[in-house]
């Protein structure tokens, strides 16, 4: 019983994938349920501190965790006149698509975290919704 608290402050400390998924395989689903979130959690965190954040044609503006869901809404720089609707979902599919098998992402989604992204134009208009979840 000790070793699980010693594993889990250690875990809870680096932040770390590596050490979750390999050091895991001993621990509660109570206790590695905690441990993902408070990861998931201190990763939206440190990333709201770099928010605003430039993407390609867009901004990151906000990131949010609600339980199990990660939430990133992104600002594009076009108005919703100016975007072809039909081609930004084909395109946000693609991109979906290798966000299921970045290696850093695929721990989390296996363990039950989910992915939303909102897409908003620049003029406000909600364009899309994407919610990843296995």
């Amino acid at each position: 019983m000790k070793l699980r608290y010693i594993v889990f402050a250690i875990m809870l400390a680096s932040g770390s994938v590596a050490m979750f998924t390999d050091y895991g395989k001993g621990l509660t689903e109570k206790v590695l349920r905690q441990i993902l979130l408070y990861q998931v959690e201190k990763t939206a965190g440190n990333l709201r501190e770099t928010l605003p954040q430039r993407l390609e044609n867009a901004t990151l503006v906000d990131v949010q965790t609600v339980g199990t869901v990660f939430e990133q809404k992104i600002v594009l720089d076009v108005t919703r006149q100016q975007i072809d609707l039909a081609h930004f979902k084909a395109e946000s599919k693609k991109q979906l698509l290798s966000i299921c098998r970045n290696e850093q992402m695929l721990p989390f989604l296996k363990k039950g975290i989910a992915y939303k992204y909102i897409y908003l134009s620049h003029d406000g208009f909600g364009l899309h919704l994407s919610l990843i979840h296995i």
